[in-house]
């Protein structure tokens, strides 16, 4: 009879420390009182013409942070995303990001900002790609004292425009 409470404790255990496991790497909570997430949407531009490259990759990224905390979180910053096929989490690209609307680096408690960000225009990076391509990223999400977290985006179908 011992051996089944034994058997019952363990898999209670196991169980609790997966259920914490999954809960701290969820891309949502973070240690630091705020809680985000992130989107992104991609596209190859074949407009108004291809350049000798090949058509353009872009991706926007929109990111959501509400501050649950009670102390203003500051030095925020998101300076890159890696893109991965959704079928087969294979590495695509990783770009640095730019801010599209304001310019921002701190949030206050109780309070929330959406970022929508790009992907650097200057430098061009033009893949094979079909259209309709499931793809998701991983946007780096740094804050304060060297803290950092990486959200990960839910896939997203790759977009032309003609």
């Amino acid at each position: 009879m011992p051996d089944r409470r034994y058997v019952a404790i363990s898999v209670i255990l196991i169980a609790t420390v997966g259920f914490v496991a999954v809960i701290i790497n969820s891309s949502v909570f973070y240690p630091s009182g705020f809680v985000a997430s992130a989107e992104a949407t991609y596209w190859q531009n074949f407009m108004p013409m291809v350049p000798e490259e090949g058509p353009p990759f872009y991706i926007v990224v929109y990111v959501n942070i509400t501050n649950i905390g009670s102390e203003r979180i500051t030095g925020l910053e998101i300076p890159q995303v890696t893109v991965f096929y959704h079928s087969t989490g294979q590495f695509l690209v990783t770009l640095s990001l730019h801010q599209i609307i304001s310019v921002w680096s701190e949030v206050g408690p109780g309070q929330s900002i959406l970022v929508q960000l790009t992907n650097d225009r200057d430098t061009i990076f033009s893949p094979t790609i079909e259209e309709g391509t499931l793809l998701f990223s991983q946007v780096l999400l740094r804050w304060g004292n060297g803290s950092y977290f990486v959200l990960t985006t839910p896939p997203s179908k790759l977009l032309y425009t003609f």
